[in-house]
């Protein structure tokens, strides 16, 4: 994980004199979802990176032992692994044929012809390069993501 992930938005604020501090406290302690926060003595803080390298720990501390499961990069990579392009197509209401449509002549969308001269991890990137175009335009068409 090298950032924290959407789910977990992280706000900072920095308050001097807190006339309120004992009522925050108890609703911390109490677990009201409310107030969902912690405080930090500011007299130990030695730099911002100092605050927002705890918070990254404490949210790395906490999906790790909430989430039974090998963490893997989030890249390109490993979708391409982990995608299952008959539930995208089918998902977004796409055709099911490989080549065919939004591409240019020829099922092909990066100018390679898809001849037998092509090898096949250079055609299935090449459908997965017009899928994704296909997918992206569904999306801006429906205006969500389904």
């Amino acid at each position: 994980m090298r950032t924290p992930p959407p789910s977990h938005t992280l706000h900072i604020a920095l308050y001097r004199n807190l006339l309120n501090a004992p009522f925050l406290h108890q609703q911390l302690l109490s677990g009201n979802t409310d107030f969902e926060y912690a405080f930090i003595d500011a007299s130990v803080i030695l730099s911002k990176l100092h605050i927002l390298a705890a918070a990254y720990r404490a949210i790395a501390s906490h999906l790790s032992s909430v989430i039974e499961g090998q963490a893997v990069e989030f890249n390109d990579d490993v979708l391409r692994f982990t995608t299952d392009i008959a539930r995208v197509r089918k998902l977004y209401k796409l055709n099911s044929g490989g080549g065919s449509g939004g591409g240019k002549k020829g099922g092909s969308v990066n100018g390679k012809a898809n001849g037998a001269s092509a090898s096949a991890s250079e055609k299935e990137e090449d459908e997965r390069k017009e899928l994704e175009i296909m997918v992206l335009g569904a999306m801006a068409l429906r205006g969500a993501t389904n």
